[in-house]
């Protein structure tokens, strides 16, 4: 195996898309980052409230209608 140096790198050609695109990308990408910090940020809130919930019917505070326990199989 060839051991990858300067001297090879300054010799490789690379392709770049017009700085135009190449700022749609970057907006494109940025985009995608606020979707997944929403995404992430509702997922732990839902986490927080299901813990909550299942330690609030543990404990007896909240208690499970008859009705629903009832349906369960």
């Amino acid at each position: 195996m060839v051991n990858l140096n300067t001297t090879l790198l300054t010799q490789l050609r690379f392709a770049f898309p017009p700085a135009d695109e190449q700022q749609e990308i970057a907006c494109r990408v940025a985009e995608a980052d606020k979707a997944i910090l929403r995404e992430t940020s509702r997922l732990s809130k839902s986490i927080m409230i299901k813990v909550g919930l299942m330690k609030d019917l543990l404990n007896g505070r909240i208690r499970v209608p008859e009705s629903v326990s009832e349906n369960t199989p």
